[in-house]
């Protein structure tokens, strides 16, 4: 759109001043794409994008390292979404999988986001890891982190995500903050309906038997208000807040320190 050349650089210059191993993306444009081609990010950042995102309107990562494997799905959905699966590897012997999505984003398609979750979880990612089983027979999975734009909205539930995962905002106490706020959010207000309330739209979710340990979650609402007290004129980054996760890999301690993994 017509903020897209200040917004998209600023994006960046934000990206590359957190110093992230791994970002996800949604509502990614072959505008954004080609800032990125011709960026100073381009140079530590890998792009992994959806065909979508190239040609109107998708997903997609960057990376610090390139994925070993990728896969992308086609969900039931009127707007052409996806869950793109990627398999980064943390060591010779041990890697993450991630899911990256944006599900159905009406506010009365609850019922759609029920059927595109219970798809993921039940057919799609079994899929995924033996397909990464079949490639890296030896390879040891030490979660999964499935995040994104969920468009899970008020007191939305979803039995599936209850039972077999965790809400890593929920896991730290954070499931209060908005990530989507009109209020507070210049372009959410600009852009938002009589319909839309400030919520909790973007979400990760960590497999419940994983080994990784969060040391930390934050919603950072204060990139959008920093950018805004300097530069009056200039637009918000996005409509939504991000999120950032620092996530640990468990080292294995003495016999004589009586701790588990």
């Amino acid at each position: 759109n017509k903020t897209a050349d200040v917004r998209f650089p600023k994006i960046l210059n934000q990206l590359g001043g957190l110093n992230p191993d791994v970002v996800f993306l949604q509502e990614v444009t072959p505008a954004f794409i080609k800032y990125y081609e011709n960026s100073e990010f381009a140079k530590d950042y890998y792009l992994s994008s959806t065909d979508n995102a190239k040609q109107s309107y998708g997903l997609a990562y960057f990376s610090r390292t390139r994925f070993e494997y990728t896969s992308v799905v086609r969900l039931n959905s009127q707007y052409g979404r996806t869950v793109f699966f990627a398999l980064l590897r943390l060591s010779n012997n041990h890697a993450l999988v991630l899911a990256n999505v944006h599900l159905e984003s009406g506010q009365y398609e609850g019922k759609v986001r029920r059927e595109q979750i219970n798809a993921i979880h039940h057919r799609h990612l079994p899929t995924f890891l033996e397909e990464v089983s079949d490639v890296y027979p030896t390879l040891k999975l030490q979660g999964i982190l499935w995040g994104g734009d969920l468009n899970i909205d008020g007191n939305e539930q979803h039995e599936t995500l209850s039972k077999h995962w965790s809400d890593i905002a929920a896991l730290k106490n954070k499931s209060n903050e908005f990530t989507y706020d009109v209020k507070a959010n210049l372009l959410a207000k600009q852009t938002s309906g009589w319909f839309e309330n400030s919520s909790r739209l973007d979400r990760f979710y960590l497999n419940q038997n994983s080994s990784l340990l969060i040391d930390r979650y934050s919603v950072l609402n204060d990139l959008n208000k920093e950018l805004h007290d300097v530069d009056k004129d200039t637009h918000f980054l996005s409509d939504h807040y991000p999120i950032m996760l620092d996530l640990m890999i468990p080292e294995k301690k003495p016999s004589s320190s009586n701790q588990n993994l």
